[in-house]
């Protein structure tokens, strides 16, 4: 019961997680820019769903032992986490700049992998019509991803044909409603898990820098 648990929950994020980014796709369709979905999963990632472990497990290794020594608790976990405003605040513009090209390096790895896409076996068994409500969002979900790898440009194309206008998104704040600080702006239209790196005028400058020189340059 416990792991049919887990998955039931696990099932229910993707599944809401599936439905933000197609909200996102949604908006930028509405401003205008021609993008299908599925085209900026890999920033998504990266940038609005988990911090990624490669980043935590670099944290650990080059500042852990710094951290340790901070003596506020929720400070610390902040640090843990990443977030960049904290590390600016009492790590430095250095470690900070360390950090955000950690995360852009990672990004850069992640589009530098990128696989075909096919529809899962347990999604074609059946006719469509017999497939449970969850599979039929997940069908329908995949099936606009492999339209879009069909009929547009990979990631890599579409962000090195329209990277001014990846950075006029990540600068476009809104609330995020599902995060303890409500009131704090977030860029990506509020679904960036950091709020620094598109929110103030520092952050967005380097992190725009960095994703100039860790994917831009190399696309």
């Amino acid at each position: 019961m416990k792991m049919k648990k887990i998955l039931n929950e696990w099932r229910k994020y993707s599944i809401n997680e599936g439905r933000a980014a197609e909200a996102i796709y949604d908006l930028m369709r509405q401003r205008g820019i021609q993008i299908e979905n599925g085209q900026l999963d890999k920033f998504m990632d990266v940038f609005t769903v988990d911090f990624p472990h490669e980043v935590s497990r670099w944290i650990l290794d080059t500042y852990g032992e710094q951290i340790e020594n901070e003596p506020d608790e929720v400070i610390k976990r902040k640090l843990y986490s990443g977030f960049t405003y904290n590390w600016r605040r009492l790590l430095g513009p250095e470690a900070t700049m360390g950090l955000i090209d950690k995360l852009t390096e990672t990004y850069f790895g992640r589009l530098s992998q990128e696989k075909g896409l096919d529809m899962p076996a347990h999604l074609t068994k059946v006719p469509y019509e017999e497939l449970s409500p969850v599979e039929k969002r997940n069908y329908k979900r995949i099936e606009k991803k492999l339209k879009a790898k069909s009929e547009g440009p990979s990631e890599k194309e579409w962000v090195k044909n329209n990277f001014d206008t990846l950075m006029g998104l990540v600068s476009d704040a809104g609330v995020r409603g599902d995060i303890e600080h409500t009131d704090v702006p977030a860029g990506f239209f509020g679904r960036m898990t950091d709020w620094w790196l598109g929110n103030s005028d520092e952050g967005s400058s380097m992190f725009e820098d960095s994703l100039r020189r860790n994917v831009l340059s190399k696309l």
